[in-house]
Parts: C-alpha cells; sequence; structure tokens
C-alpha cells in the first residue's frame, strides 16, 4: 500500500498570497490561514436559490479557496475570463428552474422590509437573521411593492400571470425580471448557448462546464447535494490541482473532522436560511413578517415552466455527451439545445463514473416533474389543466 504521508501539498495564505510547500499535516494545522491553491482559474457562477451558500461553505471548509465567484447576476469580467482562458472551468449550481423562481420570490418577501415592518432595517444581517433584521434600499422598496402589492405576496399570481394567453403575460414578463436572485440559466449561460456571444470565445477559452445539481428525487429521503460537492473537492485537488486521485482522497481524509470545527459549525448556522424555515414560523416579531405558503396551481406550474423552457432545455443539453449524440434508446423528455459551446453537452462528466451518472439522474429528475407541462404537443397549459 503506498504511503501517503511523504505528501506535500501547495498552501496559499489567505492574507499574502504567499504560496509554500508543507506536509498534510502540517497544512491542516493552519487552520484557516492556508487554502489549497488550483493551477488554473477556476469560476464559480452562484445561482440563486440553488445552494450556493452551502457550495461556498463546503468548499472552504475543504480548504478549497480561491474561487472567482458571481452572484447573484453573471459578472460581463467573469464571462471574459471564460471565453478567453483567464478562467478555463467553470462551475454552476443547477436547482429545478421552477423551485428556484419560488424560493427566490419567497425568500425576496421575507428579506425585503414592508411598510411598519418592525424589524431592523439595513442591509446587513436579514441574509442570516430575517427575524429580526430586514434589507432596505430604493430598488429594494420597489421590488417588494411588486410582490406584495400587485402579486399578494404570492408566487402562483405571477406564475399564472405568465401564462401565453393571460391579458398580463407581457407586464408579467417585466415583473419577473425584477425579482432578484431568479437570473435563469439561460441568463447565465447565454455566452455559450447564443450564437453571436459564441463567437467571442477565443480557442483557448472555457474548457469544463460542472454542473453541480441540488434536487431531492422523488421517494428519497434527502438530496445528494453535499455529496456532489464533497466528490466536487475531489475533482478539483485532481483535475485541476494535479494530485493523483489516490492522493486527493488521502488529503481530504485527514481533514480535521468537521463536527469540531467551530467555525464551520457557525458559517452552517447562518447560512439556514432557506424560505421554507421561516414561512413556517409563526413567532416573527413583526405580521408583515408571515407570508402564508402558497403552492403552485397546476396551471401556475405549467406557464412558470414553460415561461423558463430554455432553462429545462439546457438542463436536457447537459445530459447529451455531445450534439449529435444518439447513444439513448428512449426520445429525450425535451429537444437540447443545438449549436452550444461543446463543454455544455459535458457538465455531467466530472468526477467518477458513479458521481457522472447521479449528476445525471438528478438533472433527468428535475425534466420528469415538469415533463408534462414541458410537452407543447399536449396543447396550451389552460387546456391540460382544466
Amino acid at each position: 500500500m503506498k504511503n501517503h504521508t511523504s505528501i506535500m501539498v501547495n498552501c496559499i495564505q489567505k492574507k499574502s498570497g504567499k504560496e509554500k510547500q508543507l506536509s498534510v499535516q502540517q497544512f491542516y494545522k493552519q487552520q484557516r490561514k492556508c487554502l489549497h491553491s488550483m493551477d488554473h482559474k477556476v469560476t464559480f457562477f452562484h445561482a440563486g436559490k440553488a445552494g450556493g451558500g452551502t457550495i461556498l461553505s463546503e468548499l472552504r471548509n475543504n480548504k478549497i479557496g480561491f474561487l472567482s465567484m458571481s452572484h447573484p447576476y453573471p459578472s460581463p469580467k467573469k464571462v471574459e475570463e471564460l471565453q478567453t482562458g483567464v478562467s478555463n472551468t467553470l462551475i454552476i449550481n443547477v436547482r429545478d428552474p421552477v423551485d428556484r423562481f419560488v424560493s427566490a420570490f419567497k425568500w425576496r418577501s421575507i428579506v425585503l422590509c414592508s411598510p411598519n415592518d418592525t424589524r431592523v432595517a439595513g442591509k446587513g444581517g436579514a441574509t442570516h437573521n430575517p427575524k429580526n433584521y430586514c434589507k432596505t434600499g430604493e430598488n429594494m422598496k420597489a421590488e417588494e411593492s411588486l410582490m406584495r402589492e400587485v402579486y399578494h405576496s404570492n408566487p402562483n399570481e405571477i406564475a399564472e400571470a405568465l401564462c401565453i394567453d393571460s391579458p398580463r403575460y407581457e407586464q408579467a414578463v417585466q415583473d419577473y425580471d425584477k425579482i432578484l436572485h431568479t437570473a435563469p440559466l439561460s441568463e447565465w449561460l447565454s455566452f455559450l448557448i447564443d450564437e453571436d456571444r459564441r463567437e467571442e470565445i477565443l480557442e483557448g477559452g472555457i474548457r469544463d462546464v460542472i454542473a453541480l445539481p441540488l434536487e431531492k428525487k422523488e421517494g428519497a429521503d434527502e438530496s445528494l447535494f453535499e455529496h456532489h460537492i464533497q466528490q466536487l473537492s475531489l475533482h478539483l485537488l485532481h483535475r485541476v490541482k494535479g494530485y493523483k486521485m489516490s492522493d486527493a482522497q488521502y488529503i481530504l481524509r485527514q481533514k480535521p473532522n468537521r463536527i469540531d470545527n467551530k467555525h464551520y459549525e457557525i458559517a452552517r448556522e447562518k447560512r439556514r436560511h432557506s424560505s421554507v424555515e421561516f414561512h413556517n414560523k409563526s413567532s416573527a416579531n413583526s405580521s408583515s413578517f408571515i407570508i402564508p405558503y402558497s403552492p403552485l396551481s397546476e396551471l401556475g406550474e405549467c406557464c412558470l415552466s414553460r415561461h423558463l423552457m430554455t432553462d429545462y432545455r439546457i438542463i436536457q443539453s447537459m445530459l447529451r455527451s455531445t450534439q449529435g449524440d444518439t447513444s439513448s434508446e428512449e426520445q429525450p423528455i425535451l429537444r437540447p439545445l443545438v449549436n452550444v459551446h461543446p463543454s455544455l453537452y459535458q457538465a455531467c462528466k466530472w468526477g467518477s463514473n458513479e458521481q457522472q451518472e447521479l449528476c445525471r439522474e438528478d438533472l433527468e429528475s428535475m425534466l420528469m416533474r415538469r415533463s408534462r407541462y414541458l410537452d407543447e404537443s399536449l396543447g396550451s397549459c389552460s387546456s391540460i389543466t382544466r
């Protein structure tokens, strides 16, 4: 059996940026000062309400640092880095597009100050403690007013307004874009799917797209999300840092037990800010804080799915190995996009063979749940949800 104790790892120090070689044990003794330095730049597109905070926290706990990140919208500078090859690898978190929008709508309804709100107003604090704090600002006031006054703090109202035959359709399309954290995959990845923008990608540009799915499959007790993140850490150490896979596995196994990691546990508690948790609580200080849970109607789910059709086609495209892939005997749930950057077709081709299959299964689950609504041959949403 190979002796891994002689492995030396590169430590890049957070404050100084200086790099030095340490044994694995010395590396972890540096606690929060030491991070793995990647051999090339890695960009993380942190799409809102899709587990991005968990990804960052888990990667930092695994000492994976210095990711180039965009949030809550894709940064033109980061896109340019991917186009030119300054950054070769793109990580993007992928959640069911309908679920993402509903979560974003509810979350923004919670964290933004409403009239006569008794919580402490300000931009800080609300993300981690919306029970006592709320966010405010001119743009935020307009966003809050839109959700509360026009759509009555109910995501189903805007979902049904997005029906193509709704008299409110055109206005709803504009209103959709005014709600933070709802930027669709088609906006995040437009430089990979838009023909004109794709031509701006140089020969040495983006090489890898890594999809990190957040999906709780039907019948499963929990999602595989944290498993995916741990596998991502291994993949980055192996593919981007250049360690042999066995060495990368050894390095992560030597990490101190996170249960004993006080800083990790504090960060983990702080990011427990899902809208589901706070919607189901009734002990907030302000009555305006309590927003009734509003599941989507069949009509709303259908119309929202079709409004986000391009996002679902992107997910279908991620399941293909090449543009002309016909290896599957089954017909795809949805037509994948064509003439996109080839890296998009490889979005699940990272990690072990088992990990690649788990990634595909999660993406397929997202499509299966909306398949009835995504099949336009069945007619309009109004007709199939009667």
